[in-house]
């Protein structure tokens, strides 16, 4: 069954099983040479595991709650305690580094079919997709496995092997590279394969990378590089002249019952304007994750009401002010919000690129190039923070010294057994006054927006935001238990074993 289609019937009820549309075909029997062989080896462009799992554990949205002595499993434990994981199977580090350098063979594949084909026209869409779709892979690659991209440092921290052909030697032995060098390639196959998108030739647009969610990964990617002209200009290309008319109705999906499939469905919804891209996972995230109750790692009440959704922030005083507020589980102190879960099939759906990212990759943007451009671009800022606010919250919308206000003086950097939303940023960076209190308040705001979807981890790496482990019982803290520093190698996950043992040198440790 092609897998677009079987998330299609998924969506009218009709999806039964998924194994048969996630089963990868070994390369070495593939036969490709027409326009409709190289359309179905795309469909295994687009991994099948989320990263999730490993970041969301890894990063300050998860304490360990000593209330429940029940084991941890390997997995989890893993993550939470930054330890390198032998652990294998749905979500381990080796899953996700096998997947996605097979979904990076099938782009490969389809790229060197279509140029023996002599690169007809017809097919000249597919070559932006494959394009795309290798680029995407190594980007989420390099940032989970790699340290953050840093001018000064990129051009000698280890990357992550970059491959741009299908593998010919079973004993070939790859090099790592360097982070700039990955990153480069990344821009060369995006600026490469973005003209060459075209909606109509794909079977489920929001499945794939269709032309706007091409486009929004490039604002991320040139967020991530620090690119931030870039990143107006790829984010403004998408938003156009009223954004707020495609942004997310929170209103109605707080509406929804919240341990309804209705409210899962609604987020991950094709027909929901703020979805630029979707994506399909197997994954235990949804089920014996963050919506899981009683979970020992895990998000929890003190984490909100302190730094978290539940802390006034730019939405307003609290929880009160949110449309979709979250939930704290009764007795566990576990917090969640319903949005994500498992569909039939045990099939998780997420979003992979909305129009909320977009308008807070501009904010920030704006904010970061302020101290260059002028004020004004902070009240660009402000502008895009209004708009999102405008359909997240009650509270819009508002001005520069509201900003100040919350997040400037008056509020007290993190400490662990005081803590905050305003955990102090990289000196480096050189984000001060007006400007770092805009920060913090996009931080906050991005956290509480992207809740359980995987991206906090990313913004501690770019901000080098330091993190404290702590316990928690009954709702109290208890104790610090580790620390990870802003240069603590451990902030990229290790390789997985079977590259390691292939030769590839790994993370210091």
């Amino acid at each position: 069954m092609n897998r677009f289609i079987a998330i299609l019937m998924l969506f009218s009820g009709l999806f039964t099983s998924c194994n048969d549309f996630l089963q990868k075909s070994p390369l070495e029997e593939l036969k490709v040479d027409t326009e409709e062989k190289v359309r179905q080896v795309l469909v295994n462009a687009y991994p099948t595991t989320h990263w999730a799992y490993m970041s969301e554990l890894a990063s300050d949205e998860a304490d360990d709650l000593v209330f429940f002595t029940n084991n941890v499993d390997d997995l989890p434990k893993a993550f939470y305690l930054w330890e390198d994981c032998e652990v294998t199977g749905k979500d381990s580090p080796q899953a996700l580094w096998h997947d996605y350098y097979n979904a990076i063979a099938h782009a490969n594949l389809a790229l060197e079919t279509i140029a023996e084909m002599g690169e007809p026209e017809a097919l000249l869409p597919y070559k932006g997709e494959a394009l795309i779709c290798r680029a995407f892979c190594h980007f989420i690659l390099v940032n989970l496995f790699c340290k953050h991209y840093h001018e000064q440092s990129c051009r000698t921290d280890a990357g992550i092997p970059y491959m741009l052909a299908t593998e010919k030697n079973g004993n070939a032995r790859y090099d790592r590279g360097t982070v700039g060098e990955v990153y480069s390639r990344i821009e060369k196959d995006i600026i490469a394969g973005l003209p060459l998108l075209d909606d109509h030739a794909y079977t489920v647009p929001k499945y794939q990378f269709n032309t706007k969610a091409a486009m929004a990964f490039a604002c991320r990617f040139y967020l991530y590089k620090g690119d931030f002209e870039q990143v107006i200009v790829w984010s403004s290309q998408i938003l156009g002249s009223n954004p707020g008319r495609f942004l997310r109705n929170w209103s109605e999906l707080g509406a929804l019952f919240y341990t309804d499939y209705e409210r899962i469905k609604n987020y991950s919804g094709m027909d929901a304007d703020c979805n630029l891209m979707l994506g399909s996972f197997q994954s235990n995230w949804s089920t014996s994750g963050c919506m899981t109750s009683p979970l020992r790692l895990a998000n929890n009440a003190l984490l909100q009401q302190t730094e978290g959704m539940h802390r006034s922030g730019l939405w307003g005083a609290g929880y009160e002010a949110l449309h979709v507020p979250g939930a704290i589980v009764p007795l566990s102190y576990q917090f969640v919000v319903y949005k994500i879960g498992s569909h039939p099939g045990n099939l998780m759906l997420m979003p992979l690129f909305t129009m909320e990212e977009m308008l807070l990759n501009r904010a920030e943007a704006y904010v970061r190039i302020s101290d260059e451009k002028g004020a004004d671009y902070l009240n660009l800022a402000l502008d895009d923070i209004s708009t999102l606010l405008a359909a997240y919250s009650t509270q819009h919308p508002i001005t520069r010294e509201m900003v100040e206000g919350i997040y400037g003086s008056s509020m007290e950097y993190y400490t662990w057994d005081t803590p905050t939303p305003k955990k102090a940023l990289d000196a480096t960076l050189a984000i001060t006054g007006e400007r770092e209190s805009f920060i913090h308040g996009l931080l906050h705001l991005r956290r509480s927006v992207f809740i359980h979807e995987g991206f906090r981890w990313f913004d501690i790496k770019r901000y080098g935001i330091e993190i404290y482990r702590r316990e928690i019982e009954e709702g109290q803290l208890i104790r610090q238990t580790d620390f990870l520093s802003r240069k603590d190698e451990r902030r990229a996950f290790q390789l997985p074993p079977q590259a390691i043992h292939a030769g590839m040198q790994p993370n210091p440790r």
